[in-house]
């Protein structure tokens, strides 16, 4: 039996699909979570160095400041995504690396669906 899939829409806004079909826009506390969520999303399954996330999001905020608005970030993006039950994406962080990996499984989006050649 195939696993029922969850649809993430990126065209049109950021949507996502629960396998009962139902259609939910994802509301983000902040933009910040919601763009880096986007990001993480381009590149899933990838460990995204700590450095460089905070380079790109945060360029200009404190050196003491920027730690604490990315864990923040990350703990939002994780809440929002269990809030609108998307079972099958999880964000993994290790010490060694300093970076953090989205992590997904049974999940399709619709933009590599678009940008993947025709059968």
């Amino acid at each position: 039996m195939t696993p029922k899939l969850t649809l993430i829409k990126l065209l049109g806004g950021l949507h996502v699909v629960l396998p009962d079909c139902r259609t939910q826009p994802i509301k983000w506390r902040t933009s910040k979570a919601k763009e880096l969520f986007a990001y993480m999303l381009e590149h899933k399954n990838e460990m995204i160095y700590r450095d460089t996330i905070l380079e790109l999001f945060w360029p200009e905020s404190d050196i003491d400041k920027a730690p604490k608005q990315l864990y923040t970030a990350i703990y939002t993006i994780r809440k929002t995504l269990k809030n609108y039950g998307v079972e099958g994406v999880g964000i993994s962080s290790t010490l060694l690396s300093s970076g953090y990996k989205l992590v997904v499984e049974n999940i399709v989006v619709d933009v590599e669906q678009w940008l993947s050649p025709p059968i």
